[in-house]
């Protein structure tokens, strides 16, 4: 934890730095834009043979216009927000990656010997292996909305019939070892899988959606509750 909270004072103080660097940019094409503005340049004639007239251009103004140009883009850049900044903004200065659920997190801190059994309200056998069971059970959750989507309904079926059937017994076998808030917990999983078994019936994308969505929400409740 220490590690990341240097990092992100690190990456805080990279960021004040540039911005105070193109500050810097700004205050000096200003002063030089003043002094271009005040010089009085000579005038260029570029003649054409209709009229020489409608070609006369101002040095002074040639060199104002590039000077300002780049002026406006400079300020651009400081104040709209480059798409790494807005990444790092949206998870709280750190770089926009796909993190893991907490499911994943679990197994992997497993994986590492860093969790302690002796804390989880599951006190069965095998932490490891009924946290990979349901990180199965959760992929296949993850992919009822775009096969509702998709109506590929004999699909969602095959799911709901299969890999859930396994799943449910799972959800049973973990709160069989645990205490009563988990077996609520893994009772309201139960009760969403049911609900999306009843839309998938009748053939409805939208409640197959909203009933996977609400499933994997009271998932991770329930591993929170048995392993967290």
């Amino acid at each position: 934890r220490q590690r990341k909270v240097n990092s992100s004072q690190k990456s805080l103080q990279a960021n004040y730095s540039i911005m105070i660097y193109r500050l810097l940019i700004i205050v000096v094409l200003s002063s030089c834009n003043s002094i271009i503005s005040s010089y009085q340049f000579p005038r260029l004639q570029i003649f054409t043979k209709k009229n020489p007239q409608d070609n006369r251009i101002s040095r002074k103004n040639v060199l104002s216009t590039i000077t300002t140009s780049f002026l406006l883009s400079t300020t651009a850049s400081l104040i709209l927000p480059s798409s790494e900044q807005v990444a790092w903004a949206a998870y709280g200065d750190s770089p926009k990656t796909e993190l893991p659920n907490y499911i994943e997190f679990l197994i992997e801190k497993n994986n590492q010997g860093n969790a302690d059994p002796s804390t989880f309200l599951y006190q069965g056998a095998d932490p490891s292996m009924q946290l990979k069971r349901l990180q199965l059970g959760s992929n296949y959750l993850n992919d009822i909305p775009k096969l509702a989507e998709e109506k590929k309904w004999s699909q969602v079926q095959g799911i709901l019939s299969g890999p859930m059937g396994t799943f449910a017994e799972t959800l049973n076998a973990i709160s069989s070892k645990s205490n009563s808030k988990v077996q609520q917990s893994a009772k309201q999983v139960k009760t969403d899988i049911f609900a999306i078994s009843t839309a998938a019936m009748k053939k409805d994308g939208k409640a197959c959606t909203l009933g996977a969505t609400q499933a994997l929400k009271d998932l991770e409740s329930f591993v929170r509750l048995a392993f967290g």
